[in-house]
């Protein structure tokens, strides 16, 4: 009795392989990339809120909207009752005057105020992007769905793939997220006369906050320029309130 042996695939087959192969890859190694944007930075007159007081100017413009964050971000900010405010803070006078953000707080109606998070700390209280690992293997699963051998084999190669990128390309996103945010964020300067600074204070509230529509933000000079404190009621924020309880990744 003979035994039927493996026949070689044919050209139209192997063609498929590589095809499909080459699907896989490139589905792997789309998903995972952080694509940072650029927040608008207007004149202090022209953004939302703004305040002077002796030498300094402050504008402030909270990003409380989800498509600011998104296209800001890459991320939905309300899940975790983080508020990101832009500021810019500007100088006129003829001395030299030290800004940064520990010099900011937030308070809600009836709470206490909030100081501000290092921007790489808040990129690190969420999970990694759902995208990466999911939808690679959402691909892998539908190439390894395909008819016959054909999708067998696609499947094979791409999960090998799979195995070998996504913990990198994982590393990889969660480290271009956090240089983003740490880049983003106001920084810590000495402001010369006409000089300004800009950037983001991250407000990080207490898991249970009630909704609120209104938060001081409050910015306190050094006391050797005499500048009483700065102060802008940021109005129609409409945040939720947030439940106790975790809610999903907040990256899409």
């Amino acid at each position: 009795m003979r035994i039927p042996q493996p026949t070689a695939p044919g050209p139209t087959a192997a063609r498929r392989y590589r095809t499909l192969a080459l699907a896989a890859a490139a589905l792997l190694a789309g998903c995972a990339a952080y694509e940072a944007a650029e927040a608008p930075s207007p004149a202090i007159p022209a953004m939302p809120y703004s305040v002077k007081e002796g030498a300094l100017s402050l504008g402030a413009d909270p990003h409380v909207e989800a498509e600011r964050q998104e296209a800001v971000f890459s991320a939905d900010f309300a899940s975790l009752s983080i508020v990101p405010v832009y500021v810019v803070v500007g100088n006129s006078g003829s001395r030299p005057v030290r800004i940064g953000p520990e010099q900011f707080t937030l308070a809600l109606p009836g709470s206490e105020a909030t100081a501000p998070r290092p921007g790489s700390e808040v990129a690190l209280m969420f999970p990694p992007e759902r995208g990466v690992a999911h939808y690679a293997t959402s691909g892998v699963s539908i190439l390894g769905g395909l008819a016959g051998p054909i999708g067998a084999l696609a499947g094979r190669v791409a999960g090998m793939l799979g195995g070998l990128m996504l913990s990198r390309r994982d590393s990889e996103a969660a480290e271009g997220r956090r240089d983003d945010y740490a880049r983003k964020e106001l920084p810590t300067v000495q402001l010369e006369r006409g000089q300004f600074a800009r950037g983001f204070l991250f407000f990080v509230l207490p898991r249970g906050t009630p909704a609120f529509d209104e938060a001081l933000l409050t910015f306190s000079p050094p006391a050797e320029t005499a500048v009483p404190a700065l102060q802008l009621t940021l109005k129609g924020l409409h945040v939720e309130e947030l439940p106790a309880s975790s809610r999903p990744s907040p990256f899409h």
